[in-house]
């Protein structure tokens, strides 16, 4: 596969904004572990009815079947560290080639290095998918309490803080169980900090150069943040 520059992505970057009904519009929500982001992607997509992919819950749900996919993940999860590039790129693809995204999707978790953004956005331009980044704010104290303070739903990937539900409780959306993720424990989340700052934080600036990226700003309840994400897509 041949990676465009970034001064030939800039060139190719064209596609207007628009209504945020637009037919094929893609959103990419960005931002650190913890940041909401995962949330905030569920609800955007129940509000403009667009399908949510979730890197995340793609590599779990490859791990939970034991695919060759899931062994070669697994350890990189319960780690911290990022899955090769190659390896989920090709999820990401596959996946959004689908006929449910044809009028568009929300992404969140992907992409997480240079390389991964670069990808994909010439795969958007040869797509011609118009897209935004909205990149998620929050300080490392922020993500530190809520990771230590959430529990997951096992089968659609749900968030909740910890005291909402008891871990014998089901998930409101899927009836899933409950689970306190591996990787939500202090010296996972302070390698996942610092993954984020050395591989993934330098995506804000390539995105930054496209001139697609929105800053908003994840601190505050879910309800506000999400008020704001919505405002930046009018």
């Amino acid at each position: 596969m041949i990676i465009l520059t970034k001064e030939d992505l800039c060139l190719k970057l064209t596609f207007s904004f628009g209504s945020i009904m637009l037919e094929n519009k893609v959103i990419i929500l960005m931002g650190p572990p913890g940041c909401g982001k995962g949330t905030q992607s569920v609800r955007v997509s129940q509000k403009i009815g667009k399908p949510h992919i979730s890197s995340g819950n793609l590599f779990r749900e490859n791990v939970a079947k034991a695919t060759p996919l899931g062994e070669k993940v697994s350890d990189c999860i319960s780690k911290g560290f990022l899955v090769p590039d190659d390896l989920v790129i090709s999820m990401i693809e596959e996946r959004v080639s689908r006929p449910d995204c044809e009028a568009g999707y929300i992404i969140d978790g992907f992409p997480r290095t240079v390389k991964q953004a670069e990808i994909f956005t010439q795969f958007l331009c040869t797509e011609k998918r118009p897209f935004i980044v909205l990149n998620i704010t929050v300080s490392d104290e922020e993500v530190y309490d809520r990771l230590i303070s959430r529990i997951t739903c096992s089968s659609c990937g749900q968030t909740f803080r910890k005291g909402t539900f008891s871990m014998e409780d089901r998930c409101p959306n899927c009836r899933g169980r409950f689970i306190v993720r591996k990787d939500d424990n202090v010296e996972t989340i302070e390698q996942r900090l610092k993954t984020y700052r050395e591989e993934t934080f330098p995506i804000i600036h390539f995105y930054s150069t496209t001139g697609k990226l929105v800053e908003v700003d994840g601190s505050g309840d879910e309800e506000s943040v999400f008020f704001k994400v919505m405002k930046s897509l009018q």
